[in-house]
């Protein structure tokens, strides 16, 4: 079933962050109601059809997105949306696609220009052939636009570590690329969802170490 690559990330993200959830990994804006909230969602969300990654589904479908953070996780790189006008993390439409992880990945290579990039293992522990995991939940509105009525995005959004001095190149879908130091990012935002990104962010740089934010055991190739 092409829901269930999805399905098993979203057991596993409840396990770390809401079922055997440790004073240790908790970052300064967690809340467990919240977290708890948004994976039920999600999971009633993508066992109701099976259309879920499909941007026909015009009441809502699945996205996949990840926020780049600099190999010293001092930094993030953000995208000024054409459309919204918002700071956001890179990320876009599944379009049918159902490996999301994959999908995070084609939009930081469309939306940056960034060529080297990996997916950071934030459990620390994850085997070589898993997935990677995503790190954050998060289910938004989308206002109607001339080309589409109003519906949900249910975007599913993981951490990719890329070396700071790439070039970077922006795209129509976009007004500015820009890294930001963490408390620079906070200021152009008071969007919730990106603060709890930055904090997690903020909080792996604190406790992990070299050897989960590189290759290896460590991470996982793109």
């Amino acid at each position: 079933m092409k829901r269930k690559p999805t399905l098993d990330a979203l057991t596993l993200y409840r396990d770390h962050w809401i079922t055997n959830i440790s004073p240790a990994i908790k970052h300064r804006s967690y809340d467990a109601a919240e977290e708890a909230i948004i994976a039920d969602r999600f999971a009633s969300f993508i066992t109701s059809t099976p259309d879920c990654f499909e941007r026909s589904h015009l009441a809502g479908h699945l996205t996949g997105s990840a926020i780049v953070v600099s190999d010293d996780f001092k930094e993030v790189l953000l995208t000024l949306h054409a459309k919204l006008g918002m700071w956001l993390q890179l990320g876009g439409h599944a379009d049918g696609h159902h490996l999301i992880h994959e999908v995070a990945a084609a939009e930081v290579r469309e939306e940056s220009g960034l060529t080297e990039f990996e997916f950071f293992d934030w459990t620390g522990k994850a085997p070589a052939n898993q997935h990677p995991l995503p790190f954050d939940l998060d289910a938004h509105w989308i206002p109607a636009n001339p080309k589409d009525a109003g519906h949900w995005h249910y975007d599913v959004r993981y951490i990719v570590v890329a070396r700071r001095g790439q070039e970077i190149a922006i795209t129509h879908e976009s007004h500015d690329l820009k890294w930001f130091p963490l408390d620079e990012a906070r200021k152009v935002t008071r969007e919730r969802s990106m603060h709890r990104q930055f904090d997690k962010v903020e909080f792996f740089g604190r406790t992990t170490t070299g050897t989960n934010r590189t290759n290896g055991t460590k991470g996982f190739q793109t």
